[in-house]
């Protein structure tokens, strides 16, 4: 399922319900499912996306500063062999 976003977020009979929205082709927005929570397990469940998302972060924050150093060092050694 794809999303672009979040609709309508209500609690009705102890779920949760997250409306995911996505733009479609003719780029208005419609519905593209909806995540259920029980009301008992909502802060679990967000708590592990949010530590997800931050782990994810990390993750993409390391590459691009290796890709970064990487690029750093072979400019350096570009610049030597000109130089020779």
């Amino acid at each position: 399922m794809l999303t672009d976003g979040i609709g309508q977020v209500t609690i009705t009979n102890g779920v949760l319900r997250i409306e995911l929205v996505k733009v479609g082709p003719d780029g208005q927005t419609m519905t593209s499912g909806q995540l259920e929570i029980p009301q008992g397990s909502v802060q679990p469940v967000l708590n592990g996306v949010i530590e997800s998302i931050n782990k994810l972060n990390e993750q993409i924050t390391d590459q691009i500063d290796e890709s970064e150093k990487k690029d750093e060092s072979e400019g350096k050694k570009g610049n030597k062999k000109k130089n020779n």
